[in-house]
């Protein structure tokens, strides 16, 4: 005969077994549902028109959100829900806020078509105490000196054109009007946004660059202008031109900073601040 105790203890450990396994199995149903849920979220983001890095962004905030909420069915998430993630990052950034925002009112409206704008509590707008740093005419030279192809003449760019770094990098050969001495900055479905100055003194330096890596090649007007490394798939064809890395850029920007002897390291957004003085 078993003793009382002993079987307790035994019905006890099956019992916490069996809870473990309906965690699991409600876990793994989550997880599912999560990722079907940013899928279409991803996808209803791509059909209207937003660039990578902002799908990118909109869906790791609809992420962080879910998990808050896993407990809480799509058809019951309210705007009571939306408010308090926000509230949780009211202690970052004003932009990290806005953007949290924008994300949240896209998911709401695309997803769960749910109309929110209006009810939305509003960013805690944040002193920034940093200072902006503006690099001199003669520290732009001497930075510009340091950087090989193609990043010389992206800097070159981003402060003779005042472009951001997204700008510069999507930029196609068909945005460069050197007639006019113009740069057309596009949203990601091709729509010119804005349009910019092109300095007289790159004009030169534009089409060298292009000479020197085209090699006079016949160029299609929709090719990118600072392309990344061409990629190869299994069967040896040639991938379509994939865009620069960010990261790439802002490396030797950095590099190029230490080596020109600057007291800080410019970054593409100070390049672009200069172009601004």
């Amino acid at each position: 005969q078993i003793p009382e105790s002993s079987l307790d203890h035994f019905l006890n450990e099956v019992s916490q077994i069996i809870e473990a396994a309906n965690a699991d199995k409600n876990l793994d149903r989550w997880i599912r549902e999560e990722f079907a849920c940013l899928t279409r979220f991803k996808t209803l983001l791509n059909e209207q028109g937003f660039a990578d890095r902002t799908v990118k962004s909109y869906v790791e905030w609809a992420r962080r959100f879910l998990k808050i909420h896993k407990n809480v069915a799509d058809e019951q998430l309210t705007i009571a829900h939306l408010n308090a993630f926000l509230e949780t990052s009211s202690t970052f950034a004003s932009n990290s806020q806005r953007l949290a925002k924008a994300a949240m009112v896209s998911f709401y409206e695309l997803v769960l078509q749910i109309k929110v704008k209006s009810s939305v509590r509003q960013v805690v707008e944040r002193k920034n105490s940093r200072q902006v740093l503006i690099l001199s005419e003669s520290e732009i030279r001497s930075l510009l000196d340091k950087l090989p192809q193609p990043y010389q003449t992206m800097a070159s760019l981003m402060y003779g054109s005042g472009l951001t770094l997204s700008e510069c990098v999507a930029l196609r050969l068909r945005d460069i009007d050197y007639d006019n001495f113009l740069v057309f900055v596009r949203t990601a479905t091709g729509k010119i946004e804005r349009e910019t100055i092109l300095p007289k003194s790159l004009v030169i330096n534009l089409q060298n660059y292009l000479a020197e890596k085209y090699r006079g090649n016949a160029l299609s007007e929709d090719r990118l202008l600072f392309p990344g490394r061409i990629l190869k798939s299994d069967d040896g064809q040639s991938r379509p031109l994939q865009r620069l890395n960010h990261r790439t850029v802002q490396v030797m920007l950095r590099t190029a900073s230490k080596l020109a002897g600057l007291a800080t390291d410019a970054t593409c957004m100070v390049l672009r601040h200069s172009f601004a003085v």
